[in-house]
This record gives structure tokens, C-alpha cells and sequence, in this order.
């Protein structure tokens, strides 16, 4: 018997026969290590699409090549094979994951979009957040585990019960979103409750802002700031790039919860209230931050690509200019200007970053940002 292979940088996946027991077992072992035999691995990975049973003789040699090799996983189990991981412990001593379902997106109404996917309505209890093409399972794990820590820490969020493959783009997360709407629905539907969904969308914002928490996996805003100045050393000149990191890195490490991008489509109206989707950018950090990601989604990508929230978001710029200076007066009163001047600093270094990711597509907008940063360096010395 030669075992089916695929080699992925120092990782092999293995594809496991239909079935492993008394009958093969002898011979699939052999195959197996004539096919490992003087391989250098970091990984092996079983992968399980076409396997319909394994046996008590199965489950040994499941064993015998995880303790061969350590960083070892199976993937695409069937539901029956699965449960019998699952039924003898298996489940909790290895890495073993189940078949992932496969749905079309075709036809499902779009409700929004950010920087790793977009959110679907499937049908009128779920929605899907589809991740684009490229992005690893890895990154909806990753999610997920936030979303869990999120809820865990008190913040209304929707938590996704199922990862499938989506025929159209890449892997999503389904979630149970029942009767709900994107809070950007609920503007424009009733214009009229305008002053209604402001004072609930503050006061979510307030809710999430006073949790605090030294919970290790959820990252900081400053070891994202630190990531983000490292994006732009080299792109701009170096008397500018000192002054830009003296402004960043003064401003405060706190342990306030900051979602990151909470934008009116990552905020949906629900009969019980307004709850947060995407909690793949949830961070630890000062509340400021928060205001500077809302500025960059609503104000400021407007000011560097004209028509960009309009092309992006579906809506006019005006209105969420408006939504902006609304939130920035009801937040901070009497200190919103001097505020404003730390924000506007942040959204736009925040934006340069983002650009120089990509600068050589965007030289246009790089420029434009370096200049506006640079301009806006006079305003204070510090956070």
C-alpha cells in the first residue's frame, strides 16, 4: 500500500484510506513509515475526508504517530468517525476536527464588509461572516475565541456555533442572529428614530468602554500601535518618523475594552438590545481609540480617497460625518475639540499605516496621509 500525500512548506497531510482496522492496520502503518522515513517535518496532519470507520487497532496507531510526532492534527473527520474519536477521549488529548459543511452564499442579501470578510443574511435566524479568500481557518478560530472572551467579560455579541466552507469565497463563521438588523438599517429605515438608535449606540459604546479587564488573550491597542509604526519606518523620513513615534507611543496603556471597529454594520439591533459582531479587532486599550477607528471609517478614508465611504459602506459621507460629530459631542462635551486633536492625529497615522502596507498600489494616498499626519504633529506634544 503507498499512502496518499501532500507536502505544504515542512507540514505533510497524510489522506487516511476508508477505513482503518484489523484488516489494514499492519499495512497502513508500514506505508507510513516508509513514507516519514527520513522526512524533517514540523507537523503531521491526518486528514480524515474519506475515512467511514477506525477500530480499537485504528485508535493504537492514531497514537503510535502522535507520540512520533508531537505537532500532530486530523482534519475533515465525518460525523460517525468523529464521535468515535469523541466517545473514547480522543477529542481531548488530540487535535481532531470535524468535516466542515459547505454553503453557498449565492443570492444572500450582503450587510456588510471589513477588512477580513463580509456578513451575509442566509436565512431569517442566521447570518454568515464570510472571511476572504486567502485568510486561514486559523483567523476564524482566532474570532471566535474573542467572541468568546468578549461575552464571558459581559459585552452583548453574537456567538458563531458553526464553521463551514463557502463555495464562492473561502471558510466563514455562522451565527445566530434572529429578528436583527445592522444598526446603519435602522438609521436609514427609521430616520425619524434617529436620536434613538445615537443614545443606544453611545450607550453600547459606554458599556463595552467600562469593562476592564488583564485578560492575556486579548491583545493590546499598543502592541498594535508598536506593529503599525514598524509598517511605516523606512517609508517616511526619519525626522518625521521620530516625531510621529514620540506622539505614539506616549499615548496611554489602559485595560478599557475597545472593540476596534465598531462601525454601524459590526452593530446590529436585536429585541434585546444592540450587540457587536466582528470581534476579531476586539483589543485592550483607552477609549480614545475607539474614537480614532470611527473617525478613520467615517471621516477620515473620506478625506484621503474622496467617495471612499459612499463606494464602501453604501451610505452618504455626510451622514456619517454627522453620526461622528454627534458621538465626539455626546462623549466629551466641553473637551471634544482639544479631544479631537488627539483623535484626528490617530486616525490618520492609523490610515498611513494602512497604506504603506500597500504603498506602492497607493502611493497617491500614502502621500496624502504622510502630509496630513505631519501637519497635525503641531496640535500637541502628547497624549
Amino acid at each position: 500500500m503507498e499512502l496518499q500525500f501532500e507536502q505544504k512548506d515542512s507540514g505533510l497531510i497524510v489522506f487516511v484510506p476508508e477505513k482503518i482496522d484489523t484488516t489494514n492496520a499492519d499495512e497502513i502503518e508500514e506505508a507510513a513509515k516508509r513514507l516519514l522515513a527520513g522526512r524533517e517535518i514540523s507537523s503531521l496532519t491526518l486528514d480524515a475526508e474519506k475515512t467511514r470507520y477506525v477500530s480499537s487497532v485504528g485508535l493504537r496507531l492514531v497514537l503510535k504517530l502522535q507520540r512520533a510526532h508531537p505537532n500532530f492534527s486530523i482534519i475533515n473527520c465525518s460525523p460517525d468517525v468523529y464521535e468515535i474519536f469523541d466517545m473514547t477521549g480522543f477529542t481531548k488529548i488530540l487535535d481532531i476536527k470535524k468535516a466542515l459543511r459547505e454553503i453557498s452564499i449565492a443570492g444572500c442579501p450582503l450587510l456588510g464588509q471589513g477588512a477580513y470578510g463580509r456578513v451575509y443574511r442566509i436565512d431569517g435566524d442566521t447570518i454568515l461572516k464570510s472571511f476572504y479568500r486567502g485568510n486561514p481557518i486559523s483567523d476564524i478560530d482566532r474570532e471566535r475565541l474573542l467572541a468568546r472572551e468578549a461575552f464571558m467579560l459581559g459585552i452583548p455579541t453574537a456567538i458563531s456555533f458553526d464553521i463551514v466552507k463557502v463555495k464562492e469565497e473561502c471558510y466563514g463563521a455562522v451565527y445566530e442572529l434572529i429578528n436583527s438588523d445592522s444598526l446603519l438599517s435602522c438609521f436609514q429605515k427609521h430616520p425619524e428614530d434617529y436620536e434613538k438608535y445615537l443614545n443606544l449606540y453611545i450607550d453600547l459604546l459606554n458599556k463595552l468602554h467600562g469593562i476592564h479587564s488583564e485578560n492575556e488573550k486579548i491583545p493590546t491597542f499598543r502592541s498594535d500601535l508598536v506593529e503599525r509604526l514598524g509598517r511605516i519606518k523606512g517609508k517616511v523620513k526619519e525626522e518625521l518618523y521620530r516625531q510621529i513615534e514620540s506622539r505614539v507611543l506616549s499615548f496611554p496603556d489602559k485595560n478599557a475594552l475597545i472593540h476596534g471597529d465598531c462601525h454601524f454594520k459590526n452593530v446590529f439591533s436585536t429585541p434585546d438590545g444592540l450587540i457587536l459582531i466582528d470581534m476579531d479587532t476586539l483589543m485592550r486599550g483607552d477609549p480614545l481609540a475607539e474614537m480614532a477607528n470611527l473617525h478613520r471609517t467615517y471621516v477620515g478614508f473620506d478625506v484621503v480617497e474622496e467617495g471612499n465611504i459612499e463606494k464602501f459602506m453604501h451610505v452618504d459621507g455626510a451622514f456619517c460625518k454627522k453620526l461622528y460629530e454627534d458621538l465626539l459631542d455626546r462623549l466629551y462635551g466641553q473637551e471634544k475639540e482639544e479631544t479631537q486633536k488627539k483623535i484626528s492625529f490617530l486616525s490618520f497615522f492609523l490610515l498611513l499605516s494602512h497604506y504603506a502596507s500597500k504603498k506602492e498600489k497607493c502611493e497617491k494616498e500614502f502621500a496624502k496621509c504622510e502630509g496630513i499626519v505631519a501637519s497635525l504633529l503641531a496640535d500637541f506634544d502628547h497624549f
